[in-house]
């Protein structure tokens, strides 16, 4: 199996797929995530939401308007791999916050050097103005440097960026898991909806070959993880023909990463 937008395996050397194109100098959507993670389940219709408490997020807009409050999500989330790692794990609670990259390519891998450089070559400085950080947007990324490495761990990648802590956790499904989550989804999570952004996540969907799953603490969505979880969400997304859902709430493309092309 080849890294994405190269012809190359995955432990060659090759810093970058050579099919990406963002630097990540003009701002982003800046998305972080809710300070209350676990859903409202007020109604009938929320029910199930007691068995499966998710994650939901913010999105900050580009603009001078900032952020955009979000209210509470209500969808069932969707279990990968990295959900054995939370319920298992004492150290890795409370229910972390969730990004996931739907790909029409198939041979997505996670390749550590290309998502490290993604990160290193992002501007992560102005795509963190809106998370408005106690310390500054510039001392948060100058901290991180010392301590940024993306390593592999088992079957997944894990995006070390502070000096303690449970660090982000990405993986990939493919093929027969991957269209059994999409099943899940389609039937069981998204809202019926006639607006034209659900239709266009419906028909990605349906087109969807690999899922790529991260997650972050809950407190890391509120700082500089939501940042980096973005930077490699689009990254993946760009390379990969993907479409990015953000914290069980916000879809966005990487063709136009500030606008939300659906809200669930």
């Amino acid at each position: 199996m080849t890294a994405i937008g190269t012809d190359r395996p995955v432990d060659c050397a090759a810093p970058i797929p050579s099919g990406y194109r963002g630097t990540f100098t003009v701002p982003g959507g800046r998305r972080r995530g809710l300070l209350d993670p676990y859903r409202s389940c007020a109604s009938a219709a929320d029910s199930h939401a007691t068995q499966h408490p998710p994650a939901a997020g913010v999105k900050a807009l580009t603009d001078s308007r900032g952020l955009r409050p979000r209210h509470r999500n209500t969808g069932l989330h969707v279990r990968s791999e990295l959900d054995k790692h939370v319920t298992t794990d004492d150290s890795l609670r409370p229910m972390p916050a969730r990004i996931y990259v739907y790909c029409r390519r198939a041979d997505v891998c996670l390749d550590p050097e290309a998502m490290l450089e993604a990160i290193k070559i992002a501007d992560l400085m102005t795509l963190a103005e809106d998370l408005n950080l106690p310390e500054g947007e510039e001392a948060a990324v100058r901290a991180i440097w010392p301590h940024l490495r993306v390593v592999r761990a088992g079957g997944m990648v894990e995006v070390y960026w502070k000096p303690d802590g449970r660090p982000i956790q990405v993986e990939v499904v493919h093929g027969d898991q991957a269209a059994t989550y999409i099943d899940a989804l389609l039937v069981e999570e998204l809202p019926p909806s006639d607006e034209p952004g659900a239709h266009r996540v419906r028909a990605h969907l349906r087109e969807t070959q690999a899922i790529v799953f991260m997650q972050m603490g809950v407190a890391d969505s509120h700082h500089l993880g939501a940042t980096i979880g973005e930077v490699l969400a689009f990254f993946f997304a760009e390379t990969a023909g993907g479409l990015v859902w953000f914290y069980h709430r916000d879809w966005a493309s990487p063709d136009d990463r500030a606008t939300n092309i659906w809200t669930t």
